[in-house]
């Protein structure tokens, strides 16, 4: 259920900001919890974003990941601030235009003078510059993208040289992330890039290959479960609801590799029948979770549920060695980017957590409304963004 108050922009040309005293009647509130709700309106609009941003054409999947990296606060603080200016990548393809319209899009996102709905022309333009044919219109891959980009705009030659890392490394996560630092080191990877180890088991020799990779997010495949029960006429089935532990359980359970997908075993120097499990190794700050919605042709729009208010704890999911061990594995949800069928086609939107009041609110291209937060769960999430917690 919706909170009592909303704010609403504008559309695309209007000059309506976001008035923190439009209040609705969808429950009744007593006048000082009102007054106090309004001051926090007040206070958000005033202090960090609440800017809707206009629709440039069937482009909400952009507008949806804009909200989400707007409050993503450890990456646009870094932006907000101009740290960023002495870390650009001269010799990169975008020549840093990119990082430069990113970042005067998040100012102006911020800006409490600006009366009406943004339009992120700029961004949208620098991305086809980017990747010129770009038309693809889903969220998770043009974050994909943007964050390629301003990776790349930010990009810095390491100085390190990889032929001494064995000799400076005793450990394999370490050596790997390390490898790849060398060659892929920015603010940005900083911030989202982690670690996966993949483990193989060879069942005929009990051999075991173990290989780390890096992922800037993780993609979370969906469990289809059925419950099935009878009526006095027919056998029925239908869906049960998964959880987001459900489909971390899926993602790191163990998967048996046979046939022509048999991997090389190096012990017996032929190909052999094994299980591969996926662990988490290295944690990042700002962890993506991408949940696996779209098929060639389809979509699974079973119901995800996962805790909006309570943090996630990824310690089941870490590998023995981990870093991570032992308190460094809490994450706290702060964005959705949220995706909604149509008759014909999807729409996107992006619940978001205001990082000074705590407040949830929902972007919906231009329009933006203060919601509950247990209304969160209720759409259908698509990626979600978590911060790791201060030990």
């Amino acid at each position: 259920m919706e909170k009592t108050a909303a704010v609403e922009g504008g559309n695309v040309g209007e000059t309506e900001s976001f008035p923190a005293g439009n209040f609705d009647s969808g429950r009744e509130c007593g006048f000082s919890s009102l007054t106090r709700r309004k001051s926090r309106i007040e206070t958000a609009v005033a202090s960090n974003g609440l800017m809707g941003l206009g629709n440039l054409g069937n482009m909400g999947f952009m507008n949806s990941m804009l909200q989400c990296l707007s409050s993503t606060r450890l990456l646009a603080d870094f932006f907000v601030s101009d740290e960023y200016e002495t870390n650009l990548n001269r010799k990169s393809h975008m020549k840093g235009r990119l990082v430069r319209a990113f970042a005067d899009l998040l100012k102006r996102m911020r800006n409490k003078k600006e009366s009406s709905p943004l339009l992120p022309t700029e961004v949208g333009g620098q991305i086809r510059g980017f990747l010129p044919g770009y038309s693809k219109q889903d969220a998770h891959e043009f974050l994909r993208f943007l964050l390629d980009g301003l990776h790349e705009d930010l990009r810095i030659d390491s100085p390190k040289s990889a032929s001494n890392f064995a000799t400076r490394f005793t450990s394999e996560s370490d050596l790997a992330s390390e490898k790849y630092r060398a060659c892929e080191n920015s603010k940005i990877a900083d911030l989202f890039v982690g670690q996966l180890m993949s483990t193989l088991t060879f069942e005929s020799c009990s051999h075991q290959s173990i290989t780390y990779d890096t992922f800037w997010d993780l993609s979370l495949p969906i469990p289809r479960r059925k419950q099935s029960f009878f009526s006095s006429y027919d056998r029925l089935s239908t869906s049960v609801d998964s959880t987001l532990t459900d489909c971390f359980d899926f993602f790191t359970e163990p998967e048996t590799m046979d046939g022509d997908n048999s991997p090389f075993c190096s012990k017996c120097n032929r190909k052999r029948r094994c299980t591969k499990r996926l662990t988490l190794s290295k944690l990042p700050p700002i962890l993506v979770i991408h949940l696996k919605r779209f098929g060639v042709s389809t979509k699974i729009s079973d119901v995800i549920k996962f805790p909006v208010e309570r943090n996630v704890n990824l310690e089941p999911y870490l590998d023995s060695n981990s870093p991570s061990k032992g308190g460094q594995c809490l994450y706290k949800l702060y964005a959705v980017s949220n995706h909604m069928e149509s008759t014909f086609s999807g729409h996107y939107t992006a619940s978001c957590k205001h990082s000074v009041t705590d407040e949830w609110y929902l972007f919906d291209d231009s329009s933006v409304r203060l919601v509950d937060s247990s209304s969160v769960r209720g759409l259908q999430c698509y990626v979600l963004f978590y911060e790791k917690c201060k030990s």
